[in-house]
């Protein structure tokens, strides 16, 4: 952002309240839609979390600590189920993220590239981000992550003796002079380790995009954005901060938040229950409204106020949007084209920063993804939204079922008051089975005197339609018993049982593809651009191959020394195909008995065109069972020592061959080097771009 226009923001109040208002429209724009959208999002985790719909006297014993009702975890389980599936498929590998060289020259750039995409998923929860990625998409059919470049903050500690100024001078044993008294000082500071390319779940009622676009074209879109807390305090830290500094937001902004929030007194009141999924005027008694809905408005904040020091005004709400401008028909620059921009609104109109996007990539810093897409518009049916006509018939069931047994549990008699005792029947402290008659039933039949009556339960076959539907619901699905880990209780033989199953993890497996390619496949080409660009200090990470082709001198290293200028290069991103890794007992058994069979057709594997490679199929089996086959690689400079011949003295000569060529020296070290291409055939890139700060 140019200097210029930073001064006029901070001068111009005129000026700041219109940069304000094209956020604040976009904004507009998105959480309309939004909010149409959000009572959908509470019924579904209702069904996902097993709340059942709350009226007023439910809210009022919920105070009263009562016991909470409930649906039955029908969905939930089948969720869980298909949630699971897709993470270990996608997530349950190294990394999610993989790229592949364009061309021959490309090979090696994607295989260090590779390197560094595994080693960015240790620095951060992959799977359980994934985990919970996935299951937005599935609950909500709206899965977000936010793609940033971010430090890694490592605490520097330093010791000094400091002088006490305000302790009396003491006497030094050694020299006998009175010398001031010292303290040791302990000082922490924040340093940056490196960076990383990271990736934060956003919530789906806290993100808002464009609403004329599905989902799946999500890059075309004018805007999207984000709500985030941030601490006054690291406000004020980062106001501190040079004005070049990717972190730095303006001054005169973080003091208008304190002074807004100081005379509000705080962060406003305790939520209303209507912004949370209920109707206007309050929760009457004879309307259900969301469990979710009524949890998320009070476990956010409670009782509307976060402030615990006068000096700390609390958390403060910030918006971040990123939005396509023309820069000329703002104020905001001379550029005709249109270019993205980071607006950072906080307390709803107050701009924090304004930042030009850095990143080559161009791109809208989000991975969005859903689990049933729709082509021409967004925001519809989830996985769990087409479950909840099924869920809810079984729930009325599983109700009505439960109010004929507690009518039908308890024993009602009808007795005649002047033959019997009833005081003495119902007596709880009563010992011994005898009950005493009055003299009125002497020679009456006992029938005439006290009788149970019958009461025939007329829901009593309910639980088994139940479990018709529970079993209707998983052919919906493909998250059947057998899927969910239990046996099954299909009659079909094995076979048949087989090829169910496949079908089943097959439907799954078209979920797990579509998801890869909506959201995977542009978060690493976020990354690896993020990586491309920003990248600034050499990094040694450990090296797994899992390319069967591997560059020979790359074999047998443990470690691998990566700089910007050896990854750069033109990849391919190949979603991933949906299969779950280590887990191809099929595929096994079927190249097990196909060399089994080589030893009565020894002319299959003969060599020869059109014959079978016994290598690769010896090697596709070892992959497809999960074996980590580079680690078995025949290694040439290890060859002599392992078949038992002595490798030179150190300081001595190798020993002469026949062939008067000498002998290699034993064995390669323990963590060998690989070659990095020299600067005449890889020209160093400049130095490495600032980005903005995030949130």
């Amino acid at each position: 952002m140019k200097p210029s226009v930073i001064k006029r923001l901070e001068k111009d109040d005129k000026f700041r309240i219109e940069v304000a208002d094209i956020a604040k429209n976009y904004l507009k724009l998105g959480r309309d839609t939004l909010e149409y959208w959000s009572r959908d999002f509470d019924y579904a985790y209702d069904l996902m979390l097993g709340y059942a719909p709350l009226t007023r006297t439910d809210y009022e014993n919920l105070e009263r600590g009562d016991p909470r009702r409930f649906i039955l975890p029908m969905t939930s389980t089948q969720i869980v189920t298909m949630t699971t599936f897709v993470a270990q498929t996608l997530f349950g590998q190294e990394t999610p993220h993989k790229v592949d060289g364009r061309g021959p020259e490309d090979e090696l750039s994607a295989e260090y590239m590779n390197q560094l995409l595994r080693w960015n998923a240790e620095q951060q929860p992959t799977y359980v981000l994934g985990y919970l990625w996935i299951q937005d998409a599935l609950v909500c059919n709206r899965a977000v992550f936010y793609n940033s470049w971010a430090p890694i903050l490592k605490t520097k500690v330093t010791t000094t003796q400091e002088i006490d100024e305000e302790a009396d001078l003491v006497k030094d044993p050694e020299t006998g002079e009175m010398v001031p008294q010292t303290y040791e000082k302990i000082t922490r500071d924040k340093v940056t380790a490196g960076h990383y390319a990271r990736m934060d779940l956003v919530s789906p009622y806290d993100f808002v995009c464009d609403p004329g676009l599905p989902l799946w074209r999500f890059q075309e879109m004018r805007f999207a954005g984000h709500r985030t807390q941030i601490p006054w305090t690291e406000l004020k830290r980062r106001s501190e901060l040079p004005p070049d500094d990717p972190y730095h937001v303006y001054p005169w902004a973080v003091e208008e938040i304190q002074e807004k929030r100081k005379k509000k007194g705080g962060s406003g009141t305790a939520p209303d229950i209507v912004a949370t999924g209920a109707p206007a005027g309050g929760v009457e008694a004879n309307i259900r409204v969301s469990r979710t809905g009524y949890e998320r408005g009070r476990s956010v904040n409670p009782t509307g106020n976060d402030v615990a020091d006068p000096e700390d005004v609390g958390n403060i709400e910030v918006y971040e949007m990123w939005i396509r401008l023309v820069p000329k028909s703002y104020e905001l620059g001379d550029e005709d084209e249109v270019r993205l921009y980071q607006f950072l609104v906080g307390q709803g109109d107050v701009v924090l920063a304004i930042n030009e996007s850095p990143y080559e990539h161009d791109m809208l810093p989000y991975s969005v993804a859903e689990g049933r897409p729709f082509a021409h518009f967004q925001f519809s049916p989830s996985w769990v939204m087409i479950m909840k006509g099924i869920q809810d018939h079984v729930d009325w069931l599983k109700n009505r079922h439960q109010e004929a047994l507690s009518r039908t549990v308890g024993n009602v008699f009808v007795y005649d008051p002047s033959k019997v005792d009833v005081d003495d029947f119902l007596n709880p402290e009563k010992e011994g089975l005898l009950i005493a008659l009055r003299p009125a039933a002497q020679g009456t039949p006992i029938r005439d005197v006290i009788q149970q009556i019958p009461i025939k339960d007329m829901t009593e076959r309910f639980h088994e339609e139940m479990m018709q539907f529970a079993q209707f619901s998983e052919s919906v699905t493909a998250a059947n018993s057998a899927m969910q880990g239990g046996g099954g209780n299909s009659p079909n033989s094995a076979t048949e049982f087989a090829g169910t199953q496949q079908m089943a993890a097959g439907r799954m497996q078209s979920i797990a593809r579509l998801l890869s390619v909506q959201g995977l496949v542009p978060q690493t080409k976020q990354f690896v651009a993020n990586y491309q660009q920003f990248m600034d200090e050499e990094m040694i990470v450990r090296f797994r191959s899992s390319d069967s082709n591997l560059n020979p001198y790359l074999r047998g290293a443990h470690s691998v020394k990566l700089n910007r200028d050896v990854i750069q290069g033109n990849f391919d991103y190949i979603a991933h195909d949906g299969t779950l890794p280590g887990t191809d007992a099929k595929k096994v058994a079927a190249i097990v008995r196909i060399l089994e069979a080589g030893a009565a057709f020894p002319d299959m594997f003969a060599p020869g065109e059109g014959n079978l490679n016994p290598r690769d199929l010896i090697y596709a089996a070892a992959k497809a069972s999960g074996l980590n086959v580079e680690r078995f690689f025949y290694d040439s400079r290890t060859a002599n020592v392992a078949a038992g011949q002595a490798s030179p003295m150190q300081g001595e000569a190798p020993m002469p061959t026949p062939g008067g060529m000498p002998q290699q020296p034993g064995p390669a070290p323990a963590v060998p080097s690989f070659p990095i291409p020299e600067p005449a055939t890889i020209s160093p890139l400049g130095p490495s771009q600032p980005r903005p700060q995030t949130f």
